[in-house]
């Protein structure tokens, strides 16, 4: 039988993995770490593609055995490469999504006609001229009302004065004096009302169509996408096949979401099912030769998991039939917190890593459980228990409440400024600063990060740096401790946003050193931390009841 167009023979000694690779938590087998060197060796060579591999894609390879034992892998990148899905040697798209079918191309092209309707009329003369008009007429009538409401207070004034020096005074002129003036205020806004009305009515009519042909353009997408997501359908080991939408739907997500099926992940497995190929091992790594990779904090040539949004459900249906090695997040289901402080009130603890602070969708053990069983709550309460969250990889002291009011007490001490006193030990990487060309970082070094955070809507959980639509964060840092390459850091966050010290340190805006075992935001490693050396070290607050100030240290075991 003849190998499949986009099968690379692979000659390695290196044994196969006994189980094929959990997608969203892993470190890449040897196999797949050789098969993503040729890769990475080839694309090196593609200069004609650098222009949008310095915009950043994101390839992947999968490592296969045939039917006659024959080792090779396959190549495969996310969505479209220079606007083709079909360049050779890489595995085709699972739904060609720039064709798919003469239906669904008419609906697109009717898509795009109404994309041309709304500029144009939203980009028109008449539109801008209006609208310009208006708001010029509503600043003029704005700055009259304004000077006659400081004609109203001088006169107001001048009343209050006669009255309060006991002269004679008419008091009732006075009083239609007022009257008047509030009258005229009222004429003065019916004046500006009239005055705008025509305009207002005439702008109003183009911006209902724009608001008719922007819904009806809607409508028409999301009938195509569903359409779309009817027809891509996947496969799995079992030899069962599905679409996207029934996929989706059973994992209680509305839709899938634009790009569902496109990711390199899937597009590797389906093509192995389809060609009869047994997969091995895979492994994601992200291109892009370029110096900009503030914002998505993904480096060049770096390994990352699969994303959750596009690829959580369909991975997992496409893996069904696989050995597949267990997911190593669900291997801490005896841990512990450990109590350090308890009161009526609220209780401090120290949180392992590995261990979620709050209750999450797949129903892992966690603090605020492990409390609630402790103290009789009611699970259904639980959320009553929460005051602030560490991340499932960060360890140390965390907060957790008794009762209500004292949840809401403390959780007003970290919204304000001079609140709660955290400080967290990290240790971080210097091979990405120094890369750089950067000074590496050194003892008694102190500075403030203050970059904006936003989700990745694509990737939860992960972070990005956007200086647009973020949200203020603020950290302070302090070197301690520099040697090997490392440095460790004490950092104080001013502000609270998830996976704020993880990005700051990260993120080549910020130190450009990231946090050693950071699965999500470091440096791969063929020998990974076994875990994140970031913990909340000490932390420092006000008793919501006693007023008493409280604080808590305990240093990191790693």
């Amino acid at each position: 039988m003849s190998t499949p167009p986009a099968f690379h023979p692979l000659t390695a000694d290196t044994p196969p993995p006994a189980a094929f690779t959990y997608p969203f938590c892993y470190s890449p087998h040897p196999l797949a770490r050789l098969a993503a060197a040729r890769l990475q060796t080839y694309l090196a060579k593609r200069r004609d593609w650098l222009p949008e591999l310095r915009m950043g894609k994101m390839f992947g390879v999968c490592v296969v055995q045939a039917d006659d034992g024959q080792l090779g892998y396959l190549a495969a990148y996310s969505g479209y490469l220079m606007g083709r899905a079909d360049w050779p040697g890489f595995v085709s798209p699972i739904l060609d999504t720039q064709h798919p079918g003469a239906d669904i191309e008419e609906g697109m092209q009717r898509v795009e006609q109404l994309t041309r309707e709304i500029a144009q009329i939203a980009q028109s003369p008449t539109r801008m001229a209006l609208a310009e008009r208006l708001s010029s007429m509503v600043r003029e009538a704005e700055e009259e009302e304004s000077a006659y409401r400081r004609q109203m207070t001088e006169a107001k004034r001048e009343r209050d004065r006669l009255r309060n020096e006991g002269v004679p005074i008419d008091n009732d002129a006075l009083v239609r004096q007022s009257q008047f003036m509030r009258a005229e205020l009222r004429r003065l806004r019916r004046r500006a009302a009239d005055g705008q009305a025509d305009l207002r009515q005439r702008l109003s009519a183009l911006e209902l169509q724009l608001a008719e042909l922007r819904h009806s353009r809607r409508a028409l997408s999301d009938r195509l996408q569903a359409q779309l997501f009817t027809r891509f359908t996947v496969s799995n080991a079992c030899g069962t096949r599905r679409s996207l939408s029934d996929i989706f739907r059973d994992a209680h997500q509305a839709a899938p979401p634009s790009g569902a099926g496109e990711c390199s992940a899937p597009r590797l497995l389906q093509y192995a099912y389809d060609h009869h190929l047994r997969p091995l091992c895979m492994a994601e790594f992200w291109v892009c030769p370029s110096t900009d990779t503030a914002r998505g904090l993904r480096r060049h040539l770096q390994y990352y998991p699969a994303c959750h949004a596009k690829c959580g459900p369909v991975l997992t249906y496409m893996l069904q039939g696989l050995r597949v090695d267990p997911n190593p997040l669900l291997t801490t289901t005896e841990l512990r917190p450990t109590l350090v402080y308890e009161d009526d009130c609220l209780a401090v603890v120290c949180k392992p890593a590995g261990l979620l602070a709050v209750p999450g969708l797949d129903g892992l053990p966690n603090v605020v459980d492990y409390l609630a069983q402790r103290w009789g709550i009611d699970m259904g309460a639980r959320a009553a228990l929460i005051v602030h969250r560490l991340d499932m990889d960060t360890s140390g002291l965390m907060i957790v409440a008794r009762t209500p009011d004292a949840q809401r007490r403390l959780q007003a001490q970290f919204r304000a400024s001079d609140g709660v006193k955290k400080t967290y030990r990290a240790v971080v990487e210097q091979t990405a600063r120094i890369g750089a060309g950067q000074a590496p970082l050194c003892v008694g070094e102190r500075g403030r990060i203050a970059l904006p955070l936003s989700p990745d809507l694509n990737d939860r959980p992960r972070q990005q740096v956007d200086a647009e639509q973020g949200r203020a964060a603020v950290t302070d840092y302090r070197v301690i401790a520099a040697e090997c390459g490392r440095a460790t850091l004490l950092l104080y966050p001013l502000t609270g946003r998830t996976h704020q010290l993880r990005v700051h340190c990260a993120s080549p805006r910020g130190l450009n050193a990231p946090i050693l075992g950071d699965r999500l935001y470091g440096l791969d490693s063929s020998s990974p931390a076994p875990r994140l050396h970031l913990h909340a070290e000490r932390i420092a607050f006000v008793h919501p009841t006693t007023g008493q100030t409280l604080e808590f240290a305990i240093p990191p075991t790693w």
